[in-house]
């Protein structure tokens, strides 16, 4: 077993353990595991399929055009690529599993879209950060020609004299 994949198991198993934890928590504190405080205010029934499949084509097509643009389509593409990648496949699978659960859990979400999905695109930033960063990896890896510029033959992005975040990311 590398480094890497027992730091992955690692994770998981933190993961694993705060879950359990927060479910034992809830089965003292509110009855049941799966039960949370939010309960009280009937909080927990403004999730829904029905929802989902309301807002989630209003939230990508606000995600695309008047939310984080490019961000959203090249960091998708790029988190999905680095899932595919053998250095790549820990960060891109944390980053897509961080990424799809707040596009899932929002897009389920009673308040949703409607007509006007700006007024809410803001629960979504958290996934900035991450697309952000997987735009930045997909940009690395696509070659491109400095002969066109009269600089001289191919160069990736990720050559020396880039952002130290850029090689960092490669590095795996």
């Amino acid at each position: 077993m590398s480094p890497k994949s027992s730091s992955a198991a690692g994770i998981l198993r933190w993961d694993l353990f705060l879950l359990l934890l927060l479910g034992l928590h809830n089965a003292l504190v509110y009855g049941a595991s799966w039960r949370t405080g939010y309960g009280f205010t009937n909080e927990q029934s403004a999730f829904s399929s029905s929802h989902f499949a309301a807002n989630l084509p209003t939230y990508l097509d606000a995600l695309t055009t008047g939310g984080v643009g490019l961000f959203f389509l090249l960091g998708s593409v790029g988190i999905v690529w680095m899932c595919a990648g053998s250095k790549s496949r820990t960060r891109g699978g944390l980053f897509l599993g961080a990424v799809a659960s707040l596009m899932l859990l929002y897009s389920a979400y009673y308040w949703g879209a409607q007509e006007e999905a700006e007024l809410t695109l803001r629960y979504f930033l958290a996934t900035l950060p991450l697309l952000v960063l997987g735009t930045l990896w997909l940009v690395q890896r696509i070659p491109y020609r400095r002969a066109s510029l009269g600089l001289g033959a191919y160069r990736t992005p990720g050559d020396p004299g880039h952002a130290g975040l850029l090689r960092a990311l490669a590095a795996g």
